[in-house]
């Protein structure tokens, strides 16, 4: 994975400089989107911490500013942890989508490969599969105004990407996220959000049973997941209970 990220930056630079002196030189031959997909089904099993920051976060508590203790324990995950996880036994991959070889990555508003991620604070299982993508995303950029809350379904501990912000070199992030307030309340979208989740996430991209479903992301029309990808009483208050206390 270490050797994969720098091909990514090195490619990447090699590409902006090629750019510039020649306009007959392709200006995308970086995929950063391998890499992410493979970034992400690594940190699907990433179950121990998320023990730990369900440990920190509190029931009951609304949407907040993250705190320090969990923005320092998603930090110090390393690259060391992932080529250890590896691939897991993941339940729910992200899907190639067919023919995604010869089809145009998605771009987003910048330019760069498109992550579009479409969920609710309210919902259990996007806030199981919100740690694996936010920690995933900060290995290729910096997230500003994360907040953490628990799932109004489900007592699940979380972040949320609401009112967040996220600055990469590499890839374009949308967040399209509902918060528990407005819960009722369809969020508006753009022409093109709409577009990708009426096509991606239906069949034959994803399972007749998941067709509309929430967590749904789309890694630049290369790939996509709906639904989460593991067990979400990894992360329950309840489970996460039982389990330390188990340790003592």
């Amino acid at each position: 994975m270490a050797e994969q990220l720098s091909s990514l930056v090195q490619g990447y630079r090699v590409t902006q400089r090629r750019s510039h002196t020649s306009k007959k030189q392709p200006v995308r031959k970086y995929k950063p989107w391998k890499v992410v997909i493979g970034t992400l089904v690594s940190l699907m099993l990433l179950v121990g911490l998320l023990f730990l920051l369900s440990e920190i976060m509190q029931p009951g508590i609304k949407t907040t500013p993250i705190d320090p203790a969990i923005q320092n324990a998603l930090n110090k995950i390393d690259i060391a942890t992932f080529e250890a996880v590896g691939k897991g036994s993941v339940q729910n991959p992200l899907r190639p989508i067919r023919g995604a070889a010869t089809q145009p990555i998605l771009l987003g508003p910048t330019g760069k490969p498109l992550i579009l991620f479409s969920g609710a604070e309210y919902c259990p299982f996007c806030a199981a599969q919100r740690w694996a993508l936010v920690v995933a995303l900060k290995q290729f950029g910096t997230f500003s105004h994360l907040n953490q809350t628990i799932s109004s379904e489900g007592n699940i501990s979380t972040l949320s990407f609401y009112k967040s912000t996220y600055a990469s070199s590499y890839i374009d992030f949308i967040a399209l996220e509902t918060p528990q307030e407005h819960s009722n309340q369809a969020i508006s979208l753009t022409a093109q959000e709409r577009r990708i989740i009426r096509t991606y996430d239906a069949p034959p991209y994803v399972p007749d049973a998941f067709k509309g479903e929430i967590p749904f992301i789309d890694i630049a029309n290369q790939a996509v997941t709906s639904g989460a990808s593991y067990d979400t009483q990894v992360t329950s208050q309840e489970y996460s209970g039982r389990f330390m206390m188990s340790k003592t």
